[in-house]
This record gives C-alpha cells, sequence and structure tokens, in this order.
C-alpha cells in the first residue's frame, strides 16, 4: 500500500472518531434528529480538519523555519543544478527554500513528488563541501523517490503543534528533577512524569508508528546508486553527525527532528536528554554507514 494511501486510512480513521462523538453529543441532546444533525456537523467538521491536514504542514513547517524560495531569478545556477538532479533521479524538480537558521539542517516535505518542497539552511551550505551539499540533496531527492514524504510531513507537523503545548524548560524540569543537585528520582519515575503528559505522549505515538525505521538506509541507498560517491556520502554523515555532537541546540522542537538527515538533537548518557532522545528515529550514524559498505560489496 503506498504511503498516501495509508494517510488516507487514518483521515478516515479521524472521520469516524470526529462524527461518532459529534452523533454521540447530538442524540444525547435530541435523540434521533438530534444524531443526524450531529453527524452532519461531523461530517463537515471532518472535511475541513483532513483538508488543513493535507495542504496545510508543508507550507506551516518551511514557514516556522523561516524558508524564503529559490527561484531561477535568484540563483539560476543552483536551481539548474536541482533540475539536473531530478532528472537523474526521474522526480519532477522540488521547490527549494533557504533559511537563515544557525542550524545546518535540510528536510523535504509535501504532499507527493509533484509537491515536494527542499528546505535547507545556509549553515549546512556553509559547513559542507560542494559534493557533499551533492549527497545531502541527493538523499533528500531520494526520499521523494520513494514517495514517502507525504508520512513524515504530516507527522512533523501534528507532533510539533502537539509539543508546542508546552515549552521547553517545563520538560527539562520534568526530567532532571527540577535542577536539583542531588536529584532522587530514577529514570523510570522520570520517563513517567514526562509521558503521563498527554501532548508528547501523543505525538511520540505518532512519530514511532508513523515513521518507518528502514527509511534512512533506503533513501541513503538510493542516493549512492544515482550519485556514485559512497566515500563522499560517508564523510557527509560523519561531518554531520560530528557537528551535532559538538553542539546542542535544544531550543529546536524534537519533533522536527525527524525531518533531518541526521539525528539534530542530543542524545548522550544524560539524565537531561532523555526527552530528547525518545524523539530520535533516525538509526545511528555508524550503523548506517556499515550499510552503505554492505551495499557496497554487494555492488
Amino acid at each position: 500500500m503506498q504511503d498516501k494511501q495509508k494517510i488516507f486510512l487514518v483521515f478516515i480513521g479521524l472521520a469516524l472518531v470526529i462524527c461518532s462523538i459529534t452523533g454521540a453529543a447530538g442524540y444525547y441532546i435530541d435523540n434521533v434528529p438530534g444524531a443526524v444533525y450531529g453527524l452532519e456537523v461531523g461530517i463537515i467538521v471532518s472535511g475541513i480538519v483532513a483538508g488543513c491536514l493535507y495542504y496545510l504542514p508543508a507550507a506551516v513547517i518551511i514557514k516556522l523555519f523561516g524558508g524564503k524560495e529559490v527561484t531561477k531569478e535568484d540563483s539560476p545556477d543552483f536551481i539548474r543544478t536541482i533540475e539536473e538532479f531530478a532528472e537523474i533521479v526521474d522526480i519532477p524538480r522540488p521547490r527549494l527554500y533557504l533559511s537563515d537558521k544557525d542550524i545546518p539542517l535540510i528536510f523535504t516535505v509535501g504532499r507527493d513528488c509533484t509537491s515536494a518542497s527542499i528546505l535547507l539552511t545556509e549553515k549546512l551550505s556553509n559547513i559542507l563541501y560542494p559534493e557533499e551539499l551533492t549527497c545531502v540533496i541527493m538523499h533528500e531527492m531520494a526520499l521523494i523517490k520513494q514517495d514517502r514524504i507525504f508520512r513524515q510531513t504530516l507527522v512533523a507537523f501534528i507532533a510539533g503543534i502537539l509539543t508546542m503545548f508546552t515549552t521547553f524548560e517545563l520538560w527539562s524540569a520534568l526530567v532532571t528533577g527540577f535542577d536539583q543537585e542531588d536529584d532522587p528520582a530514577h529514570r523510570v519515575i522520570k520517563f513517567l512524569a514526562l509521558v503521563l503528559v498527554t501532548p508528547p505522549a501523543v505525538s511520540l505515538i505518532l512519530i514511532h508508528l508513523l515513521i518507518p525505521s528502514d527509511r534512512e538506509y533506503i533513501a541513503d541507498a538510493t542516493a549512492i546508486e544515482f550519485y556514485n560517491k559512497p566515500k563522499v556520502y560517508i564523510k557527509m554523515l560523519e561531518k554531520m553527525g560530528r557537528w551535532f555532537n559538538d553542539i546542542r541546540y535544544e531550543d529546536m522542537n524534537p519533533a522536527y527532528g525527524l525531518l533531518n538527515i541526521v539525528n539534530p538533537l542530543p542524545w548522550t548518557s544524560d539524565t537531561e536528554d532523555d526527552f530528547y532522545a525518545l524523539f530520535n528515529t533516525h538509526a545511528s550514524i555508524g550503523e548506517r554507514i556499515e550499510a552503505i559498505h554492505m551495499v557496497g560489496r554487494q555492488v
């Protein structure tokens, strides 16, 4: 079953839940006539919700990161290069957005191959060599080729909204025992204190149930198939891995971490990182490099 078809099933399930709630509320108010009216309201609400979830997520995420579209008038050479890459991968040219966020990110959002948008930050283009930058762009185009971008866009959008209900300071306080020097709470207690709060718990369920575990492996293999420079690709992964290990971007909404090519969230043995580690959907850099070597040996 294709990615979009699975999402449509989720929409149908959501519509059934909404209609059940509105229908039951209507029946409670005015028996059968009220139930009919409630179902009608539920259908309308379901349509509005589905429409918003289908068309808005990509635009909202790009807006949140301050992305500005790069056109042929702005950078004809860069757009021509993107067109060449898209032709190699055999996909429509994705729209390209540039962000001035001080974090090396690149991700793809959209509904399908024809509406895909790639956002990258100036920081990323500054720390990567041209060949390494080609690797990350090929990785994103490989994700578009897989036709899985709608799922990750939708999940990141919903999870991002849920995690916005609270501030990172509050989560840090919950996880670290309110900054006590001698914190007596065990990790299990901290974990329970975290997941009992509904918004992040729901977002975590969405992320880990709907984001496929093989996503990055397939994208890596596909990218190397089209841009046959595995050594450069490996150096790119190692460089980005080191970058996020050295610099901690704790102000980033953890729900959007799943979009990036590597995990941009802090993930160490420190207790304060428990919250961020729960949102990680990426395989480790070492595992991905080993998979790349295996693909090379098979070839």
